[in-house]
């Protein structure tokens, strides 16, 4: 029971809590409350914090361009694009190859990057450094390393000192084929190490979309696809991509580097059936699936419609076996 003189002669209404705090403790509480009432000192730093930028804020370079690499039954083959940026020229080779003084050994790059200098002295860097072996008893492992250790210097110097999350950041991929002594090998670094490609490997802004393509052939047969096979897929990759991708453009280029140590350019599967018979077959095959997909559609339609789509097929490969007539007559005069 709370004692009337304790009681205020206001006639607002006291608060219970404090006359309970009275009642128990007297008109002046004990110091242990008084110094949990007291503002604690603010410790103010010497120098002011800097504002954290949420991670959001600070973007990465965006990946450009598409390049591709191959294995073949008898070497290595290798695509890209021809654009840079937007603000350099869209037909600017980028793909390097260099061949040892006594023929023994050739690197070949192909790069994806906003900005070409910068892989440019990569490869010119890691070719200077490379060049002062003796291949004649060098073995692929002993190029691989000497790679690999000249990439850690290069990066180091010129490629770390820009963070990743800076919007000056440099960003650039690179596909690394390795010719020796009648042994090829496709390799792809990831910053400083070089990882051995199986099958194929894509780089660049349009790579999601030339694995999805190159999934898609694949599927088409379980058997070891051969250099004509893999040369149609790959620039259909490219041109895909080119069309597809606002980050990829210009024209295809491709390299193709053979066990023997040969070097070529082109290969006759780009010229004949190529990516206009194609793509023929797919809007030929997607006019057919609209035909047939009406539910009230008959049987004699279905049949109807499926052999115009075998006669417009065989009208389009009328018209693209002029260039397969020229293939022939090409190599009758070899």
């Amino acid at each position: 029971m709370i004692s009337p003189k304790l009681l205020p002669s206001s006639s607002v209404p006291p608060d219970p809590l404090a006359l309970w705090r009275r009642s128990t403790h007297g008109p002046h509480p004990p110091a242990r409350i008084s110094r949990a009432i007291v503002p604690q000192p603010r410790i103010i730093p010497s120098k002011p914090l800097l504002p954290l930028i949420p991670r959001e804020d600070r973007p990465r370079r965006k990946p450009v361009t598409i390049a591709a690499g191959f294995i073949c039954e008898n070497g290595f083959l290798l695509c890209a694009d021809t654009k840079i940026t937007t603000t350099i020229k869209t037909n600017e080779s980028k793909m390097v190859h260099h061949v040892s003084d006594d023929g023994l050994c050739s690197l070949t790059f192909v790069m994806s990057s906003d900005d070409i200098n910068f892989p440019r002295a990569t490869i010119q860097a890691c070719w200077e450094f490379v060049g002062r072996m003796e291949f004649q008893s060098a073995t692929m492992e002993a190029v691989r390393n000497a790679v690999q250790f000249s990439l850690a210097e290069f990066y180091r110097e010129h490629i770390f000192p820009h963070p990743n999350f800076e919007p000056q950041s440099v960003f650039q991929q690179l596909l690394v084929g390795i010719w020796l002594r009648g042994e090829t090998a496709l390799f792809q670094p990831h910053e400083t190490l070089l990882m051995p490609v199986e099958e194929y490997e894509c780089i660049g802004s349009g790579a999601h979309l030339g694995k999805y393509l190159i999934r898609q052939f694949e599927k088409a047969s379980s058997l070891p696809a051969t250099l004509d096979e893999i040369a149609l897929i790959a620039s259909c990759v490219i041109e895909e991509a080119i069309s597809y991708d606002e980050f990829c453009g210009g024209e295809v280029e491709t390299i193709i580097v053979r066990n023997n140590g040969q070097v070529s350019s082109i290969c006759d599967s780009v010229i004949y059936p190529g990516r206009e018979f194609l793509t023929s077959l797919q809007i030929g095959g997607w006019r057919l699936l609209r035909r047939i997909s009406e539910s009230a559609i008959t049987d004699d339609a279905i049949e109807e419609a499926l052999e115009d789509y075998c006669d417009s097929v065989r009208k389009t490969n009328a018209v693209r076996k002029v260039q397969l007539d020229m293939i022939r007559e090409a190599r009758n005069h070899q």
